[in-house]
């Protein structure tokens, strides 16, 4: 589909095709606005709530998605690619992903992955490249990688992974970087980059990360950058180390900058042990901002990069820069209740 919109539509109890499967909003999408849609839930096995393969100079906003059944709620994909460096008739580029509610629910015991930029499988030569996810609410219940990309050139900011209502004795990987070996052409992982994304987990958690790195034996994932992100995690089982970072896989994780503790991220301790000071966890659109007198605020070196709109909108002109997807209420300036 080429031009126009899929705008203010409501689809719920959604079923899938038991040949193919299924999704309430699928398609080969370019120039396209995939805008204000409530999608869910789904009442039987292998409903998605949107995929795009492949998604091309197309914006994806605004939208609820809630309670897939085993599949992601937002995933985009790609055709095979079959041409020279970034093909334009099958890759997946130039995309704007922001402002969306994804709410896995715990109507099916929730999903592996919550959000994905990846190919459709292993054995799939899938490219996808150049996007921006932006201000989306991921909250998590049983689901373990809210957000999974495989690509190139992707920045991730000011996103919400929302473990308020998260289950107990789950794994959680936030933010999750991946390359496997197996998808027959795939280039490495490569300039992923993370800004001022809030991890929040109620738990308690088996493990929690904000961000992972996970390289398959034979790959890599290169120059990863990851600034000014802001993790909390106080419920844990004993023996559990919450971390902003994991990193793990038989293959190669190059050129990364950023860790836990510097550039504006917070460091392993502050994890696990130093609330931010949150306004109100799980209300919209101020309840993840963090108060006056946060450790977030001007956490360690300032960054030179901070975004104009935070997670509601709000610009920060002060020139303080704060972890996180909000700007600190004494810096925000935007128009809305709260200020």
């Amino acid at each position: 589909m080429t031009g126009g919109a899929i705008q203010d539509n409501y689809f719920y109890n959604l079923r899938s095709d038991p040949a193919s499967g299924g999704a309430a909003i699928f398609g080969n999408y370019r120039n396209l606005g995939i805008l204000g849609n409530n999608l869910g839930p789904s009442i039987d096995d292998g409903s998605f709530g949107i995929r795009a393969q492949p998604l091309v100079k197309s914006t994806v906003s605004n939208n609820t998605i809630i309670n897939a059944y085993n599949k992601p709620l937002l995933s985009v994909r790609a055709l095979g690619h079959v041409g020279g460096s970034d093909d334009p008739t099958t890759d997946s580029y130039y995309f704007y992903i922001s402002d969306n509610k994804l709410d896995a629910g715990t109507l099916h015991g929730g999903n592996a992955q919550m959000f994905q930029i990846a190919p459709s499988a292993i054995n799939q030569n899938n490219w996808l490249y150049d996007g921006i996810v932006e201000r989306n609410w991921m909250v998590l219940h049983a689901t373990q990688d809210a957000f999974f990309t495989f690509a190139r050139r992707i920045t991730v900011r000011n996103n919400i992974c929302d473990g308020s209502a998260s289950s107990p004795n789950k794994s959680i990987r936030c933010f999750k970087v991946y390359y496997w070996d197996a998808t027959r052409g795939v280039p490495n992982a490569d300039a992923i980059r993370f800004f001022n994304n809030t991890c929040y987990s109620a738990g308690p958690s088996i493990g929690f990360y904000c961000l992972a790195l996970d390289a398959d034996t034979g790959g890599s994932i290169n120059n990863t950058t990851i600034e000014n992100n802001l993790a909390y995690a106080p419920y844990r089982p004993s023996g559990t180390a919450p971390a902003l970072i994991e990193t793990t896989g038989g293959g190669t994780i190059n050129n990364t900058v950023g860790s836990q503790g510097t550039r504006g991220n917070s460091s392993t301790s502050q994890i696990r042990n130093t609330s931010p000071s949150f306004d109100a966890i799980g209300s919209r659109p101020f309840g993840f901002r963090v108060s006056t007198g946060s450790y977030a605020i001007d956490l360690n070196t300032p960054i030179t990069h901070y975004p104009e709109l935070d997670f509601a909108l709000c610009a920060n002109n002060a020139g303080h820069i704060a972890s996180g997807a909000f700007n600190p209420r004494a810096q925000a300036q935007c128009i809305g209740a709260g200020n």
